[in-house]
């Protein structure tokens, strides 16, 4: 009974076939570029493939370098996490009473990394901080910067987010019931 005392708006009979035509061609595009995303990915790591052959190679951890920086001032920033899509999201721990203090700052351009659970999820999750306005992370995660002026932290990014280099991940991965992978194994 509640559902059929629900109101909607009520325009015109020719406004409501535009805004389902509108509605219908939205979803199809959609759709459309959704299908488009897997043979894309696919196409990027062979572009990364193909790097391999042509360019000379070099290790990354001399590109590296951790940035333990601490919000030491207690300042209010945002507390982000990040998930195994390797993006940032807003925490959804309850912060009241939180000593963000302890709490890692992460700037444009920085790395998150954590080890928890890259064999469970079968992928390293690590995440490129590409905002402008510093946010902080939890004290357990890894917090790392390009200092090799040659390499860019996003051309990085493109080779941390193939399925090779999670595979790669998941193989180094302690085993443990947690399926740690830590930073010197990393």
């Amino acid at each position: 009974s509640e559902f059929t005392l629900m109101e909607i708006p009520l325009p015109s009979i020719e406004v409501q076939k535009e805004l389902v035509a509108t509605y219908n061609g939205l979803k199809s595009l959609a759709e459309h570029n959704e299908a488009l995303v897997g043979p894309l990915s696919n196409a990027c790591a062979a572009l990364i493939t193909n790097c391999k052959k042509t360019y000379r190679c070099i290790p990354i951890g001399d590109s590296l370098e951790i940035k333990d920086q601490k919000n030491k001032d207690d300042i209010d920033y945002e507390i982000y996490g990040i998930n195994k899509e390797k993006t940032f999201m807003p925490t959804h721990a309850d912060t009241n009473e939180l000593d963000k203090s302890k709490y890692k700052i992460v700037c444009k351009e920085d790395f998150v990394f954590s080890g928890m659970q890259t064999g469970r999820d079968v992928c390293i999750r690590l995440a490129l901080y590409d905002d402008t306005k510093p946010i902080i992370v939890s004290p357990a995660y890894t917090t790392f910067r390009v200092i090799n002026p040659h390499v860019l932290p996003k051309y990085l990014f493109l080779h941390f987010k193939r399925q090779e280099m999670d595979r790669y991940g998941w193989f180094l991965s302690d085993g443990s019931v947690r399926s740690n992978l830590d930073w010197d194994r990393f």
